[in-house]
This record gives C-alpha cells, structure tokens and sequence, in this order.
C-alpha cells in the first residue's frame, strides 16, 4: 500500500546556485522573485492561476548556511487549463479545505511534511 501525504505546493526561486550566487551580488530585493515563483509552482503542480500573491513569511532553515524558505499567500486566482508537473512529480490534484478540517488533519498526522505543518499551524492560528 502507497502512503500518500497532504503538502503546500513549492518549490525553488532559483534553478542553479550559480544563478543564485549572481542575485546575492546584485543586491536586489527577492521579494518580487518569491512571489513569481509561488505563482509559477501553484500553476505547474495545481493548475491555478494566481492573479495576486502576497508575501507572508520568510522561515529561517539554516545556521551556518542560507537554506530559507518563503512563503506566499494568493486570495484571487482562476483555474488554467491543467498543470505542468516537473520531472519525479506526481501529484492527484488537490481539495479544499477550512481551518477547522485542517487542524484536524494536522492533528492526525495525515501532513507528513514538517515544513507544511508549521506553516499550515502558523496561518490558521491567525
């Protein structure tokens, strides 16, 4: 039997650290990036389409090296097309939930994902 979990769909701002590397240089805000990024993973693993995305935090992950992961928050969106899943994806759609069935489910385990869990627990606490 496959064990299946729930998850936030994301992925990377950057595909090389190279390209990475470049941005740091550049001293630019990465703000606008992150928010390109949320809206391009929603898309490619959900088929959603975000007209707005709003910055709502930046979790702290590493000590001795930058390894932070940003999240966004999108209120107005519209469904495309279909979705694009990357390379080794596989991902059967999604459902909607309210806080309350959320809390439920985090409760009883059915998000595995500790980074999901956090950010599901910090959004819903307000």
């Amino acid at each position: 039997m496959e064990a299946w979990d729930f998850r936030l769909p994301g992925g990377k701002v950057f595909d090389s650290l190279d390209e990475y590397k470049e941005f740091l240089e550049s001293g630019k805000d990465i703000e606008p990036l992150v928010l390109e990024a949320g809206k391009n993973e929603l898309r490619e693993e959900v088929g959603i389409l975000a007209q707005s995305a709003l910055f709502f935090f930046k979790k702290v992950c590493g000590a001795t090296m930058e390894w932070d992961l940003y999240y966004v928050v999108v209120k107005e969106w519209s469904f495309a097309d279909g979705h694009d899943q990357g390379e080794g994806e596989q991902i059967d759609g999604f459902e909607w939930y309210g806080k309350d069935e959320v809390r439920d489910m985090l409760e009883q385990g059915k998000v595995d994902e500790g980074r999901s869990v956090a950010t599901l627990l910090y959004y819903i606490s307000g």
